[in-house]
């Protein structure tokens, strides 16, 4: 199973120099799982940027997979991932949904990460700690963790 990164879901909806990274994950819809804050995260963004016809075009294609409502459990254990690892709360419950769906995060190139000095993937334990942002920005779920050969979340 895959978990595709809001971040990963908005390259590959304006064509950016990443999403051929996420085409082969997202035409296989039997295999990819979508948070619901994911949905959030994209309507919102592309409503901003595009208008409300893409954006109910960019959710109805998400709805071709897996999507994953934010329970009462997953919530709870999205609240401690994010208080231990250090991560915001989109990010904790991406990492949560990919976790408990025994997939892989993909997010669109900025490598294995780790918080605090621990690695956010408990079966490689491997990734430099790296900004994909500029002080000062914010994006969607900008500490996501990238997809590695094996089970890696």
């Amino acid at each position: 199973m895959n978990v595709v990164d809001t971040s990963g879901w908005i390259e590959y909806f304006v064509a950016g120099p990443n999403a051929d990274f996420f085409a082969t994950a997202l035409s296989d819809t039997d295999e990819l799982v979508v948070p619901m804050i994911s949905v959030y995260e994209v309507f919102k963004w592309v409503l901003q940027k595009r208008g409300e016809s893409e954006a109910v075009m960019a959710v109805a294609l998400m709805q071709q997979a897996s999507v994953v409502d934010l329970s009462t459990h997953l919530a709870l254990e999205a609240a401690r991932v994010s208080a231990t690892l250090g991560i915001p709360m989109a990010d904790s419950v991406i990492l949560t949904t990919a976790r408990a769906s025994g997939g892989h995060a993909l997010d669109p190139g900025c490598g294995l990460r780790r918080s605090r000095g621990r690695p956010l993937c408990r079966a490689c334990g491997i990734g430099e700690r790296r900004r994909s942002v500029r002080r000062g920005e914010r994006t969607p779920a900008a500490w996501a963790i990238r997809r590695m050969v094996g089970s890696c979340v």
